[in-house]
């Protein structure tokens, strides 16, 4: 199955998404955000990279599950990032947070009809 540009597009972001997560697991108590909350965006972020890997390679049975680790994981971790537009932090965190949930959000959105067509392939006969 050739992968569409919308798909590799919406792979590309969630990947990178899952990547800037990562380095608040290996320094939890850096920047504004609380411990608990970057434990859990680089743990959210390495669901994410799974996620991308099952897509990625295309295997009917595991497109679905690959989906649906990416759009849970990259939901979890733009509600966490919530809370921050309500803290008293510098507007410039503010914004790069809100840039963050964009772009998390279309990544899900380029990612969620691989699901269907995965589905579709699945219960077509050959």
């Amino acid at each position: 199955m050739k992968r569409s540009a919308a798909l590799v597009t919406g792979l590309v972001l969630n990947a990178l998404s899952g990547l800037a997560g990562l380095p608040t697991l290996v320094s939890p108590t850096t920047g504004p955000a609380p411990v608990v909350i970057n434990v859990v965006t680089g743990i959210l972020g390495i669901v994410t990279l799974v996620g991308v890997v099952l897509v990625w390679r295309w295997r009917s049975g595991r497109v679905g599950l690959g989906v649906t680790l990416i759009v849970v994981s990259q939901l979890l971790n733009a509600l966490s990032a919530v809370p921050a537009f309500f803290a008293d932090i510098p507007t410039g965190y503010k914004a790069a947070i809100a840039v963050g949930v964009v772009v998390t959000l279309v990544g899900v959105i380029l990612v969620l009809p691989a699901r269907r067509a995965a589905r579709e392939l699945t219960a077509s006969p050959v």
